[in-house]
């Protein structure tokens, strides 16, 4: 049986954050065993640099509640992300974390170096490239954000952890695990090395629809905390309706021994009266039994495709790529001409280009992966994923 902490929190008001951090984190027995001197990495999700109001990263009110709690039991902190193609300081700064950072006297922590970590009993890598501030840290904590996903259905705890892979190393993991399945595998390892003492999650204001940068802000009101980085991720899944099969972290997740998925093991906790609806007056339930009145009927949902047709056709080579499985399309009238989506790209050669006479890249959807990092970076929700001309064969 795992426990997750569910506090709300309506705003990102420094107090009413503040309170809401202390009474979750009180709560998790896991948070409290803080020795005195060690050193603790918070890891917001900093998808790349861009204004907390985006919904796209972790706000910086929870890091600073986060960061205050933990050092006034003794902690050492630094805090710091790899974003995919920006500059880890330029995101921390646009983000608003380094004047957090420089307001409590805190470090930025060290993303631009990386350090080669053995991990004998990963069951996809069992090497990777981990930032140096990773694997300099006694601990890690995770602050992530509830955002959707076009790959993974859901961001969440599980996912953030990937952001511990340094730099462009990341898309090296997308080309050499496409599917989402297998990319779900290899994120589970990251996170079975990492091993953070818990994790909380920022779905004051979460994110839906076309995510995990350029969906809409959809305001939640509430703060998840738990040293179970797949439970949490299920509860968030259940706050917004979508289903745990469309969210392969979970599964991978359990299945590396990071946590639990069933929502019959997951006890959700809320320690305030006034937070709890009343119908549980005792503040305890499970998942499965999670009260109507906690959850979001109309939140709308990234367009995934993680049936086993899906993942079937996605291993039949390009023509069943092409022809059956959801793909990024970019609209001409949002597009910046940037080239972000073309620097991000796996591919060798990339699998979208510009073409003579062309302003806006073209896909070679029998060369693209289906990995949506290029509909992940664009800056300016010029891409979106779209069903494939085939893709009612599926069932969708």
């Amino acid at each position: 049986m795992s426990t997750v902490v569910l506090v709300r929190c309506p705003s990102y008001d420094r107090r009413t954050v503040e309170d809401a951090v202390e009474a979750g984190l009180s709560a998790l027995p896991e948070a409290e065993p803080i020795r005195p001197g060690e050193s603790l990495l918070l890891k917001p999700n900093l998808l790349a640099a861009i204004p907390p109001g985006s919904a796209a990263t972790t706000h910086p009110e929870v890091v600073r509640a986060v960061a205050l709690f933990l050092a006034r039991r003794g902690a050492r902190l630094t805090c710091g992300d790899s974003p995919a193609l920006d500059d880890p300081g330029r995101a921390l700064r646009i983000s608003g974390l380094t004047a957090v950072l420089e307001e409590l006297g805190l470090p930025e922590a060290d993303f631009r170096r990386s350090v080669s970590v053995p991990f004998p009993e990963g069951h996809v890598l069992r090497r990777m490239d981990l930032a140096k501030a990773v694997a300099d840290a006694d601990g890690v904590v995770g602050i992530s954000k509830l955002k959707t996903h076009a790959l993974t259905g859901l961001t969440g705890a599980v996912k953030n952890l990937y952001g511990c892979v340094a730099g462009r190393e990341k898309a090296l993991g997308h080309f050499r695990h496409p599917s989402p399945a297998s990319f779900a595998r290899m994120v589970a390892d990251v996170a079975a090395c990492v091993a953070p003492r818990f994790h909380v999650m920022d779905a004051v204001v979460a994110m839906e629809g076309n995510g995990p940068r350029n969906g809409r802000p959809r305001s939640l009101g509430f703060l998840l905390f738990s040293a179970d980085p797949v439970a949490l991720d299920a509860v968030a899944a259940h706050l917004v309706r979508i289903a745990p099969d469309t969210v392969p972290t979970l599964a991978a997740g359990a299945a590396r021994g990071l946590g639990v998925r069933s929502p019959d093991r997951i006890r959700v906790s809320m320690p305030r009266p006034e937070d709890r609806p009343a119908s549980v007056p005792g503040g305890i339930f499970s998942c499965r039994a999670m009260p109507d009145a906690l959850r979001f009927d109309d939140f709308e949902a990234a367009e995934t495709e993680h049936s086993l047709l899906a993942a079937f056709f996605r291993r039949s080579g390009r023509l069943g790529r092409k022809a059956l499985v959801h793909r990024p399309v970019i609209a001409a009238s949002d597009c910046i001409q940037c080239g972000q989506c073309i620097d991000a790209c796996p591919t060798d050669p990339a699998s979208l280009s510009r073409e003579s006479g062309r302003e806006v890249p073209v896909y070679d959807y029998g060369r693209c992966i289906r990995c949506y990092c290029c509909q992940e970076i664009c800056p300016a929700g010029a891409i979106r994923v779209r069903r494939a001309p085939l893709a009612f064969l599926l069932g969708r």
